[in-house]
């Protein structure tokens, strides 16, 4: 029996959706679409990626990530949450790097703006 896993992906891209609010307030303002004719091989080949029981579907489109707004005020807020739960955690000696925070700031934001019907706050 073959099986269709993975994500939801949006059929009509981000790029079409950047102006619609999500649950909590957040606007996608800073994402703008990259044209990245690198990325058309790969989505060639996880368009329709057959694995036999399982199939994979999946495109890969690149954005840049301005940090604007309700963006920045966004960023700002989940940097001071981490902060906080280093400080609170049990080895507070050894701290993530700014980079990794940075990292996963980043990701939080995208998330938010792939899936506006969701909250990924902590």
């Amino acid at each position: 029996m073959r099986q269709n896993v993975g994500f939801p992906l949006p059929r009509d891209g981000l790029s079409k959706r950047i102006s619609k609010q999500n649950p909590i307030g957040i606007h996608a303002i800073g994402l703008h679409f990259l044209e990245c004719p690198s990325l058309d091989r790969l989505n060639d080949f996880f368009g329709d990626l057959n694995l036999g029981e399982r199939t994979i579907r999946g495109c890969l489109e690149a954005y840049t990530c301005k940090h604007a707004g309700t963006d920045k005020k966004l960023s700002i807020s989940l940097e001071n949450e981490m902060l906080e739960l280093i400080e609170k955690s049990s080895s507070p000696d050894s701290p993530p790097p700014d980079d990794i925070r940075r990292t996963l700031i980043y990701l939080i934001l995208t998330l938010y703006h792939m899936y506006p019907d969701y909250d990924f706050s902590f």
